[in-house]
């Protein structure tokens, strides 16, 4: 299974306070490795997610394209919001407007809390080249959207 629990937690503790996260490449893998990435990040964790090709799971990698792939994957890592908002992105039909002002909306939500203007920009950037919107109109939207409170990335904080 995908669900971590608070004894993982203290287990994985012991080894580290970073945590790569590769679940399968399909959708509820994706959507699980969230939920473990949000639960990794309330414990303090540092968590590096791992995206990998065209929603394959990682032994499928091995299998059919070898080992040196495979590594070269797991060493392409993306903060969990990018992760997140490159989910989002995927998961919603862009030629819809509902859609689209939803997922700006979520995305939004995922960095209203962001102070770093750096980290802030990137992200501002990223939504609009997704949803095909002005920046400067995407922006004015994260400033009005409320935070989600679970999500407390370290590049907020920095």
């Amino acid at each position: 299974g995908t669900a971590l629990t608070n004894e993982h937690m203290n287990m994985i503790r012991k080894l580290s306070n970073t945590v790569y996260l590769c679940l399968d490449g399909d959708r509820a893998g994706q959507s699980a490795a969230i939920k473990s990435a949000k639960l990794l990040l309330e414990h303090q964790f540092n968590v590096k997610m791992i995206k990998l090709m065209d929603g394959m799971d990682p032994d499928e990698i091995l299998e059919q394209f070898g080992e040196e792939t495979l590594r070269i994957a797991l060493t392409s890592t993306m903060d969990p919001i990018e992760f997140e908002i490159q989910h989002l992105y995927e998961n919603t039909n862009m030629a819809n407007h509902e859609e689209t002002r939803e997922f700006i909306q979520r995305s939004c939500q995922l960095i209203a809390n962001m102070t770093n203007p750096i980290d802030r920009q990137y992200y501002i950037e990223m939504i609009a080249t997704r949803s095909n919107s002005d920046q400067n109109v995407i922006k004015e939207f994260c400033s009005l959207c409320k935070p989600i409170k679970w999500f407390v990335s370290r590049s907020s904080v920095r």
